[in-house]
């Protein structure tokens, strides 16, 4: 391999968001937070966002795979590689394509090109296109943000990954996405109690018990449930089988 799941990389080696099943273990190929490194055993979202979200700028007819669109904030090349495009035709959900490139704004104008061509005719009036990064393009590690006193989007995020090691800022790197994974847990007594077996991700990608919210609700994501036999009590670290991406 060019870079195994225990190395990282100042440069790209693969197509981010590529699968690699290595055994029982499936991992996606990720860029980390540019401004700060992942941590080993926490959880870590995508910087999904609605940034780029209006009219499209240029009519398209059915068969198009390649879209010109209004430029809302500042878009960098390929940013949008490997995300989606959501079409809306006046107010109706319609359609979604995987994005294979985008190219950079010129006159407020960028183009963005599809997997596959387009079904149906997309007209400059009444048309919203919304462009979705891909969930492992920048993924950011909540626990290092919450160490460097940053509480910004702790509540509304979603994990797609954890790292096996700690990754440098803005490198590429391997996050495991399903099968044995040994994580942080948010107590330490995860799995003690009897019948204790379900996990969900914490707010700072922590795990913890599945009844430990309060309330009831269960609204924390779901992380997966406790591999070892717990009858000895506590472990410093938690091995659990990992469930967000097969």
């Amino acid at each position: 391999m060019l870079q195994d799941t225990m190395e990282v990389s100042a440069s790209q080696k693969y197509p981010i968001g590529m699968r690699l099943a290595k055994g029982d273990r499936v991992y996606r190929y990720c860029q980390a937070d540019a401004d700060r490194q992942l941590r080993a055993g926490y959880g870590v979202w995508g910087d999904v966002r609605y940034a780029e979200s209006g009219a499209i700028a240029v009519e398209a007819p059915a068969g198009s795979t390649v879209l010109s669109l209004t430029e809302v904030g500042t878009v960098e090349l390929n940013e949008f590689k490997g995300g989606v495009v959501a079409v809306d035709f006046a107010g109706i959900w319609g359609e979604m394509y995987g994005i294979l490139k985008n190219s950079v704004s010129v006159g407020g104008i960028f183009t963005i090109t599809l997997d596959q061509p387009t079904t149906t005719l997309i007209t400059v009036a009444g048309s919203v296109l919304t462009c979705f990064h891909s969930p492992w393009r920048r993924v950011v590690s909540q626990r290092q943000r919450a160490i460097d006193g940053i509480a910004t989007d702790a509540n509304k995020t979603g994990i797609v990954g954890v790292p096996n090691r700690f990754v440098p800022a803005d490198n590429y790197c391997w996050i495991q996405t399903w099968g044995p994974c040994i994580v942080c847990g948010d107590s330490g007594t995860e799995g003690v109690a009897d019948n204790e077996r379900a996990m969900q991700f914490s707010v700072n990608g922590s795990v913890l018990r599945l009844r430990d919210l309060g309330d009831g609700l269960g609204r924390h994501q779901l992380a997966g449930f406790i591999l070892p036999v717990t009858t000895l009590g506590a472990m410093p670290y938690t091995e659990i089988f990992l469930q967000i991406a097969p």
